[in-house]
């Protein structure tokens, strides 16, 4: 059951890896999640959200999410953050972005609130003179409370994930696929849904991306 509600909770994608120009507005649209046995085949849970963006100056972005998904069950859930890039690219040294957010959940049929901190941090590089790049990373989601359901004594308070992906940037237009491996040191073995990875530790998550820029 840890397994099983880390999950749901740290399951979307990177939201912003680099950050926008000064003054950029972003709108996206994110659909995937983690992987899972259905029907005899496999295929991603899939969760949907929205994200606005904007760009205030050139290694600074700030972002908001709604997760519509969860919104559909009783669940309010959203993430606040910034993007800082921490490094520009130069040549084949990668830029360097991290990103602190603030997960919010309201449940509307137990009226609980949860929060969870996060840290992401991304290094990417655009290739053969274009906007295109690819990055890979890290997510970091902390849990605070010491007890978990029915008082239990919480015994995760740090759940990572790793991610690759690859954003195909057009003048004001985006396209991101994302695989994230969610949760990797934790077993998969016992729990409530039929998660799929590379063995029994954690998760894969796949996601795809379309953002309009203004």
């Amino acid at each position: 059951m840890i397994f099983f509600s880390l999950i749901l909770g740290a399951c979307a994608p990177s939201r912003i890896v680099k950050p926008l120009a000064k003054g950029e507005k972003d709108v996206s649209f994110s659909l995937g999640g983690p992987l899972i046995g259905f029907a005899g085949t496999t295929i991603p849970i899939p969760f949907t959200s929205l994200c606005g963006a904007y760009g205030v100056k050139e290694n600074l972005t700030v972002f908001g999410s709604l997760h519509v998904t969860s919104l559909a069950y009783g669940v309010f859930q959203t993430d606040l953050g910034i993007v800082r890039e921490m490094i520009a690219q130069k040549g084949f040294i990668p830029g360097i972005s991290i990103a602190p957010t603030a997960n919010l959940m309201f449940d509307k049929w137990e009226s609980t609130f949860s929060f969870y901190p996060a840290i992401d941090y991304n290094f990417y590089w655009n290739y053969k003179q274009s906007q295109n790049y690819f990055y890979v990373g890290g997510t970091n989601w902390f849990e605070l409370r010491s007890t978990r359901a029915h008082e239990e004594t919480q015994q995760q308070h740090w759940i990572p994930a790793f991610q690759i992906g690859h954003t195909f940037k057009r003048p004001k237009m985006s396209y991101t696929i994302e695989a994230k491996y969610i949760n990797p040191f934790v077993s998969n073995n016992n729990i409530i849904v039929d998660y799929r990875s590379f063995g029994d530790k954690g998760t894969i998550g796949i996601y795809i991306g379309i953002s309009k820029r203004f």
